[in-house]
């Protein structure tokens, strides 16, 4: 870095050897003045709400300018109100800082800001005090709503219901009652949701409500979600068997099937396809058989369908190979 003060600068051309070019030269004057030894800088005070109920947080931003230079460094934010004092401080990002005073208590308080640089070129600065009301709270409405990972499960599988507690204005605080088939379950609300694990419960159509209740309720007034519905089904298995897996185009085929549940005798119907086509028979004592259609020569995939009409889950068979080929007895 050059002294204040003029200074000359110079620059010559010398040319290779040889090059029939000449040697030339320039000269121009550079001016070093002393740089400024400091910045002053200003901070204005914004809030969100010049009037908040308690609960609510109150949401302050300085802004905070120093002609030429980026400001660097935090500020410091003071609430008062008459002997309490509140101080929260943010460092300075874009020329703003920005926070939140969670719960000021009722009343009229003043809120400052006060700039800290960093460095010694941009000097402090302060804001001009700004106002701000806190009133009592009113409790305010709030909507429950309870979700499920599942609307369908097998007896002894393990369910999870949501609750979300939402209010206009801030967030609900307090506990949420799950009832489904004559049991609670209570769980503490953390950022507005709750969840929990259904206790066991027997088969059948359940109804799975959540029911709100404010730690404060001053605050905010209890709510309850619509229900929701819980299918609870035993286990089945299906199997399917066959009575000849090759056989002619006009010889029949009697497909079987048993179904199995672990809650008892499964009851409802079984549909049988292969080829395209389909015939279905009614369950008696979990097993049911039916001729196959008439199909033509060629290989095809049995499968079989059960169809509850009891709380059993819904199932299928594996798939069993027929080979169908011409008919014996030809037609006269």
């Amino acid at each position: 870095m050059s002294a204040m003060g003029n200074h000359e600068v110079v620059a010559t051309f010398v040319p290779a050897v040889g090059a029939n070019l000449r040697s030339s030269s320039d000269t121009r004057t550079l001016q070093v003045v002393a740089g400024p030894t400091h910045v002053d800088s200003t901070t204005v005070l914004t809030l969100e709400r010049s009037g908040v109920e308690f609960g609510d947080p109150v949401r302050a931003t300085a802004t905070v300018a120093a002609p030429g230079v980026a400001a660097a460094g935090q500020v410091e934010f003071r609430a008062v109100s008459g002997a309490n004092v509140v101080t929260l401080s943010a460092p300075v990002n874009g020329g703003e800082a920005t926070v939140a005073f969670p719960e000021l208590s009722v009343g009229s308080w003043s809120i400052t800001a006060a700039f800290v640089p960093t460095g010694t070129v941009v000097q402090p600065s302060a804001s001009a005090p700004v106002q701000v009301s806190v009133s009592p709270a009113t409790a305010r409405l709030t909507h429950t709503e309870v979700t499920l990972d599942r609307s369908a499960a097998l007896r002894g599988e393990a369910v999870t219901a949501t609750a979300s507690v939402t209010s206009r204005t801030g967030t609900p605080t307090g506990q949420v009652a799950f009832t489904v088939g004559g049991v609670e379950t209570v769980v503490s609300l953390s950022n507005g949701s709750a969840s929990v694990v259904l206790p066991a419960l027997t088969t059948g159509l359940h109804q799975v409500v959540a029911s709100f209740t404010p730690g404060d309720p001053t605050r905010f007034i209890a709510s309850s979600s619509q229900p929701r519905e819980l299918r609870v089904q035993d286990a089945s298995t299906l199997v399917l068997s066959l009575s000849a897996a090759s056989t002619a185009s006009d010889r029949p085929v009697v497909a079987t099937a048993t179904v199995s549940g672990s809650g008892g005798t499964p009851a409802g119907t079984v549909r049988f396809d292969v080829g395209g086509r389909s015939v279905s028979g009614v369950l008696v004592n979990g097993t049911v058989s039916a001729s196959l259609p008439s199909l033509a020569p060629g290989e095809y995939q049995a499968r079989a369908t059960y169809v509850p009409v009891s709380e059993f889950q819904r199932g299928a068979s594996s798939s069993q190979p027929l080979v169908v080929t011409a008919p014996i007895d030809p037609p006269v």
